[in-house]
């Protein structure tokens, strides 16, 4: 029996965020595959930590749209708030995931904080 790829979601509850160069360069693909689908099937509908598998810990895919049940945590207000699945949502909640991925928290957590913008940098410079 061949062992599944873990999930993001489950990689920064057993090991904590990461950091956000490497969180950044770990989406990439993600975002790229969910920008492709956006031209070709619309909206996902279901992006969260819990859609991103790992391979190896240095790459990621999402899960297709229909392999995992959206999560409010990171759904869009405007969705939330009863309007239809759009590619905006999705790239909203992608960006909920790399908060997730960089900070554990979700997107309706208490604010994150930081003391100054350095954390940007690294994403920044890629």
């Amino acid at each position: 029996m061949s062992q599944q790829a873990p999930r993001l979601a489950e990689h920064v509850r057993d090991r904590g965020p990461l950091p956000a160069d490497h969180a950044a360069l770990l989406l990439l693909p993600v975002a790229e595959s969910l920008a492709a689908a956006h031209l070709t099937t619309g909206a996902h509908g279901a992006v969260s930590p819990s859609a991103v598998l790992l391979a190896d810990g240095a790459s990621a895919s999402l899960l297709e749209a229909g392999g995992v049940a959206a999560d409010p945590a990171f759904t869009a207000p405007e969705i939330v708030a009863g309007a239809r699945p759009d590619t905006r949502a999705d790239v909203w909640s992608l960006a909920g995931v790399l908060l997730h991925a960089t900070t554990g928290r979700t997107p309706y957590a208490d604010p994150v904080r930081p003391r100054d913008g350095g954390w940007l940098r690294p994403i920044i410079e890629l």
